[in-house]
């Protein structure tokens, strides 16, 4: 018990080696231990896997000794198998003898994987396995705490040890604390550049664009995933090259800069697609929807919403699920479909309960409450309200936010019960955007008409961005029409 995380860490090096191979799809180790006890066909049907990898490491003394097989479930046989006896000072040999020899086994040599193999200090090795061990499976702050003083522990032994560094980063960046990880990441990238490491260079890259995508600083984020890029197409790693490429995409399109985004996303897809990376092709996908709902071509991005979800379903995504669910449903609020609307949000709020994400939780009772009031269900919109509201007073959030708000009111108000018009204007005015649909509820709970015109306006100002076909479909949806025929009653 006390050796496992050898086994394990080594299992999770090997699943990430081959997982950057594109010709590879590897499921990930969360997913082979949700399986449990079940037999090697099973897992491999479940996961949509043709081959298996199985071995067992034991440790004695000073020595470990490995053995491992290849088994190809579809003509049931074992296509390779091995054994290797390491000393404990060449712990590092280990992981990297599996994915060579591997990678050979499956006729995958002709990929250069990594320009080097990377040589650790064995006792650092240790502990950044036994930490990344700890961390994985922490379930207390305690925890945490402990892996970090692991991994500056391995650093002590091996200072240029960069998966060190790299975890640590990721960690602060969980943490929130973007500064130290971008400090980070950048003595690791300043390293690797020094040593001309070019699988480390692209995956610094990548991770300055990760973070600050994350961090909602997307000017930053482009032109590192630009040089990743660059650096990627240049030593043709497909893999790196979809990443970065569909993560260019999600800071091109919060930059506004939407045909760019579509571009970078049909190259993502394109990688992803031809060599049956699953879960990123989805991924890309499910990007690609969120461009077209943008543009409000509604009936575009609900299929590739769709088409990824499926996908997600297959691999057992659990959160991309529930967020599929949530954006389907916001897509049928739109163009009026209100039942199936409550459908998909219902859908994704039995999960969203089951992660026990009370901010996510919160507001898709304000969705449903929002449905509720479309289909003039007011005591249940004014009931589930009611309900987020006290979720919501558990959140560290300082303030109201516009939408809750209103639309608490406007149940209030189509109930005939009283309600403070001066608590929304305080609202309105720490508002930076309001968009036409909230402009529209604005307008009927303070009924001030200037809310009606700024949301008409709004609607025209995106018609008139629009091809004919796709505009006739835009102002005859259920809540653009509305507004429109209301400004032109009063107008």
């Amino acid at each position: 018990e006390e050796d496992v995380f050898y086994a394990y860490g080594i299992s999770a090096d090997l699943i990430s080696d081959c997982s950057k191979i594109s010709k590879i799809k590897v499921a990930s180790l969360n997913r082979i231990e949700d399986l449990g006890n079940k037999t090697t066909v099973e897992k491999a049907k479940i996961l949509n896997v043709r081959y298996t990898v199985e071995g067992t490491l034991w440790k004695m003394g000073n020595m470990f000794q490995l053995s491992i097989e290849l088994y190809d479930t579809k003509d049931a046989r074992v296509v390779w198998s091995d054994r290797w006896q390491e000393k404990w000072e060449n712990l590092s040999n280990i992981k990297n003898n599996i994915s060579e020899a591997l990678l050979k086994a499956l006729d995958k040599t002709q990929i250069n994987y990594s320009n080097q193999i990377d040589q650790f200090d064995p006792g650092a090795y240790e502990y950044y396995l036994k930490a990344k061990y700890v961390y994985t499976k922490r379930k207390t702050p305690e925890e945490k705490i402990i892996a970090i003083d692991l991994l500056e522990k391995a650093l002590e032994l091996d200072k240029d040890f960069y998966m060190i560094n790299v975890m640590k980063a990721n960690i602060a960046f969980e943490d929130g604390d973007l500064e130290k990880a971008i400090a980070i990441i950048t003595n690791v990238l300043n390293e690797s550049e020094k040593r001309g490491d070019n699988k480390n260079i692209m995956t610094c890259l990548n991770n300055f664009g990760y973070y600050y995508n994350n961090s909602f600083k997307y000017e930053k984020a482009i032109p590192y995933l630009n040089r990743c890029i660059s650096l990627s197409s240049k030593l043709k790693d497909d893999y790196m090259l979809a990443m970065s490429s569909g993560n260019l995409s999600a800071s091109l399109f919060q930059e506004k800069r939407i045909k760019e985004a579509l571009t970078y996303i049909d190259k993502a897809i394109d990688i992803h697609g031809k060599y049956d990376k699953k879960p990123e092709f989805a991924a890309a996908i499910e990007m690609k929807g969120t461009i077209y709902e943008y543009k409000n071509d509604y009936d575009t991005a609900l299929n590739y919403y769709f088409e990824a979800n499926k996908i997600f379903i297959e691999n057992e995504n659990t959160w991309r699920v529930f967020n599929n669910f949530h954006r389907i449903g916001n897509i049928h609020k739109y163009i009026g479909s209100y039942k199936k609307a409550l459908f998909y949000y219902k859908e994704s709020y039995s999960i969203v309960t089951k992660l026990e994400q009370k901010n996510k939780i919160c507001n898709l009772k304000y969705m449903i409450g929002e449905v509720y009031l479309k289909l003039e269900k007011h005591k249940e919109a004014l009931d589930i309200f009611k309900e987020s509201i006290k979720i919501q007073k558990e959140l560290p959030r300082k303030k109201n936010q516009l939408k809750e708000i209103s639309l608490l009111y406007l149940s209030y108000k189509r109930l005939g019960k009283e309600y403070n018009k001066n608590d929304v204007l305080t609202v309105i005015k720490e508002t930076e955007t309001i968009e036409f649909e909230l402009n529209y509820s604005l307008y009927e709970l303070l009924e001030d008409k200037s809310y009606l015109k700024t949301a008409y306006n709004q609607i025209q100002q995106k018609a008139d961005a629009m091809d004919k076909e796709l505009k006739d479909k835009f102002v005859n949806y259920p809540i653009p029409k509305q507004i429109i025929e209301e400004y032109n009653k009063i107008s």
